[in-house]
């Protein structure tokens, strides 16, 4: 397994790992497909266009692969404002690693690292995937999570605060616990 660190479309190895290993199958709504397929790199959401943009230059964006280099998962995290940075951006596993909870494992960690000087660490969520968000807030709650139970207990450091103005768009919001 190997860890790739980006903070934009310089490493073309990384990128064409990217280009190849994301592909429509992954995905069961349609709408998402804009988010991460190459042929959508000129729309503003898309994760190319993100890079080549500039939004991981002050952060990383992470791809975890095999040992032969295909695809297993990405995610990123980059500086909000001063105070807060986004951990969990734009991330993307591959449908049989989805349960493994990989990028909470192998990821998560890196992240909280390399955003410690924030004040603010903030995972968000949009209403496609609140679920997640909804996690958060059993949790935090001492429930039981009902998505899945076997969540890394790192994510149980997060606790939400509801909605928050996030790149223009209300988004539900998880912060980190110091």
């Amino acid at each position: 397994m190997n860890i790739y660190e980006i903070n934009d479309l310089s490493n073309t190895k990384v990128i064409e790992i990217l280009k190849t290993g994301i592909t429509k199958s992954m995905f069961k709504k349609q709408e998402l497909l804009e988010n991460y397929l190459y042929e959508y790199k000129d729309n503003p959401a898309n994760l190319f266009y993100r890079l080549e943009n500039g939004q991981f230059k002050n952060g990383s964006y992470f791809v975890i692969t095999d040992d032969e280099d295909n695809f297993i998962a990405g995610s990123g995290w980059y500086k909000y404002n001063d105070n807060t940075a986004l951990v969990l951006v734009r991330m993307l596993v591959r449908p049989d690693y989805r349960t493994t909870y990989i990028v909470g494992h192998k990821l998560l960690p890196l992240m909280i690292d390399r955003t410690a000087r924030y004040n603010n660490v903030w995972i968000t969520c949009n209403d496609y995937n609140k679920a997640i968000y909804d996690w958060f807030d059993r949790s935090s709650k001492g429930k039981s999570p009902a998505l899945y139970n076997n969540w890394p207990d790192l994510y149980k450091k997060f606790k939400p605060i509801g909605k928050q103005l996030v790149n223009g768009m209300q988004q539900y919001v998880a912060a980190l616990e110091k």
